[in-house]
């Protein structure tokens, strides 16, 4: 609502205009003091001050620069700027908001984007069907023989006045978020330890008004601005810190499977529909990320995303046949604009290479057998929609490696003993498109049926990743002085390129992918890494 009665006729319609001006130019500014610190930040004419992180490490880093188009400097897509500007607009009143759009990391970039702007710290909790209520609370661990009670991010994001995200929200079991209805509401929460987190307007009240003990305000006010984190203060009051806001990123359900928020949780967000990029938009990130993309290569990938776009919005707004055969409700197969930049990067490297075999890399699912038959009308579309405007050119079926250090590793990863990898013309190929994948830093999957020999060529190609980045190592060290001797890797060498097998089966949880409690000699409980995060790590240390 707009206070317009208590002005001038003419300042009120000059700040009604200021109200329904539309967004500006593509741009985020900050404004610096003498001191060479952020002051404001202004996001298409909305703005806002900028806060001091007292833990600098959780403000996201290089999202901007993951969103931003165009050469030179760059600036955001006009879909992007306006989901930073609303969110920013969000913050600015105190607002919770709620981020929907179709299955992958864009929505949870926008987020980080507008983090990493606003200085803002971050708490995240990645949502499944094994989350908890201890998950989003508190935790009971043993410290010194004692049992004490370790905050949950959303009550540290709470206390302090972090960002708290929580991703894949339509995952959680229904007796699991009404945990956090009364925190969203009302900004209060009862937690195990005996402390009440209680809105800062509330606190402040109690404070001013002499119903708090002046000793108990001070610890209470101490808890709520960053000190006290694990340590039981029982029966206390903790100030709710002002600048908390809740982020939660989820896809519609239906037509994507998952529990439709409650009424009364779905009304504490402000919702907004994170949408796919336009075709203009799409051109112009490939231009910034591939600078070396041929204009022909980007233009086929950015008229395919839109075309694919325009075919997606008409499927679910259900024109067409999308139910043929009577197996329910088909699912459009997503398209990965979010990807579309390593798309154009590895076309960049590789010329040769087929544009449609490295999209379908990114977005398999129009890959035979990997939807249901209640889904091939939408493959089938979407296939001619892609044989039309991005055509095969064959060179996928190259089976030379693409550079010296690649025939090198190849040379060297090759046995012939009993347990040796028996190769053929098809593992060559894919071996060289894993390859291709892993030298842009992306991750791959390999699906297959039971036996088909997903492991060997999973171990096979990390021998030859292996082999590969020694045999670029050893040619650095030769061309720069001071190196180490050719042959000799450098410190962390020895762990790139090695496998560790990490089994999973239907009953692994969730957070057993990352980590699991253990015991110490002493009594204590404890994290211990899981063999993924284990190999990510390898390289550090």
């Amino acid at each position: 609502m707009l206070r317009l009665m208590s002005r001038t006729p003419e300042a009120r319609l000059l700040r009604l205009r200021s109200h329904l001006k539309a967004p500006g130019a593509a741009h985020a500014r900050q404004a610096f003091s003498e001191d060479g610190r952020g002051t404001t930040i202004d996001i298409a004419g909305v703005v806002a001050p900028l806060r001091s992180p007292r833990r600098p490490d959780l403000v996201p880093a290089s999202f901007v620069e993951r969103l931003l188009v165009g050469a030179g400097g760059g600036e955001f897509s006009p879909e992007t700027l306006g989901h930073l500007r609303w969110m920013l607009q969000k913050d600015l009143l105190g607002q919770d908001m709620f981020l929907l759009g179709t299955p992958g990391p864009h929505r949870r970039h926008v987020v980080k984007a507008f983090a990493e702007l606003t200085n803002r710290e971050v708490e995240y909790v990645a949502i499944s069907r094994d989350t908890t209520e201890s998950d989003l609370k508190q935790r009971r661990e043993l410290v010194g023989g004692s049992s004490v009670f370790r905050d949950a991010p959303p009550v540290r994001a709470a206390l302090r006045g972090r960002l708290l995200i929580l991703d894949g929200i339509e995952k959680a079991e229904r007796n699991v978020l009404p945990t956090l209805n009364n925190l969203l509401e009302n900004r209060e929460m009862a937690l195990d330890d005996g402390r009440f987190l209680m809105r800062d307007t509330a606190f402040d009240a109690l404070a001013k008004a002499g119903q708090l003990r002046r000793e108990a305000a001070g610890e209470a006010a101490a808890v709520g601005s960053g000190g006290g984190e694990g340590v039981n203060v029982p029966g206390r009051l903790c100030r709710v810190h002002p600048d908390f806001r809740v982020v939660a990123l989820g896809l519609p359900t239906p037509p994507y499977p998952g529990y439709a928020l409650d009424p009364p949780l779905r009304s504490r967000f402000q919702a907004r529909a994170v949408g796919q990029p336009t075709g203009a938009s799409v051109l112009a990130g490939l231009r910034r990320a591939a600078p070396g993309l041929p204009e022909a290569s980007a233009k086929g990938l950015a008229i395919a995303a839109e075309a694919t776009r325009m075919l997606e919005n008409a499927a679910t707004r259900g024109e067409g046949a999308s139910d043929p055969g009577g197996f329910g409700a088909a699912v459009f197969p997503s398209f990965p604009h979010w990807a579309l930049k390593d798309v154009g990067a590895q076309l960049a490297a590789d010329p040769a290479a087929d544009p449609q075999a490295t999209l379908l890399r990114a977005w398999p699912a129009l890959l035979p057998g990997m939807r249901g038959p209640h889904d091939q009308a939408h493959v089938v579309a979407a296939r001619a929609l892609l044989d039309t405007h991005l055509p095969s050119s064959g060179g996928q079926k190259r089976q030379t490696p693409s550079s010296p250090a690649a025939a090198a590793a190849a040379a060297a990863a090759a046995g012939n003993g009993p347990g040796a990898f028996v190769s053929s013309p098809a593992l060559e190929a894919l071996l060289s498109a894993l390859l291709a994948d892993l030298r842009q830093g992306l991750d791959v999957c390999l699906v297959g049926d039971k036996g088909c020999g997903k492991s060997a060529v999973a171990h096979e190609l990390a021998k030859r990743w292996a082999a590969e980045e020694k045999a670029a190592a050893t040619a650095a060290g030769a061309a720069s002085p001071g190196a180490a001797p050719p042959g000799v890797a450098s410190p962390g060498m020895a762990t790139v390129g090695g496998s560790t097998v990490l089994p999973l089966f239907k009953d692994l949880s969730a957070r057993d992918l990352l980590q699991r409690r253990a015991t110490t000699a002493a009594g204590a409980t404890t994290w211990e890494d899981s063999p993924l995060v284990r190999s990510s790590s390898m390289l550090n240390e």
